[in-house]
């Protein structure tokens, strides 16, 4: 909800409903996980596609393809990212 009011009506509201889900079937850590790869995986797209010129700066991205992706991520391997992070970068 913090992100859909600091982007000024850059995201639908489509996209808070899918984070929704997130936070009600994932949990508020693996959400955390699953938002994170989004955003990763979404600005570097925008990065990649910005420097080769396919898209201008204020040109629309949609985001709930990358939501979706990161919640796939955060559903298969979120805990394991989790305690991977927590146990200090070990195996």
């Amino acid at each position: 909800m913090v992100i859909i009011l600091a982007s000024g009506g850059g995201m639908g509201g489509g996209d808070m409903k899918l984070g929704a889900m997130f936070g009600a079937f994932l949990g508020w850590k693996v959400t955390l996980v699953a938002l994170f790869v989004a955003v990763v995986l979404g600005g570097g797209l925008a990065l990649v596609l910005l420097a080769s010129g396919r898209v201008r700066r204020k040109d629309p991205i949609p985001f709930g393809p990358f939501l979706a992706a990161g919640g796939a991520v955060g559903l298969f391997w979120g805990e394991r990212v989790i305690e991977w992070y927590l146990g200090g970068f070990g195996d």
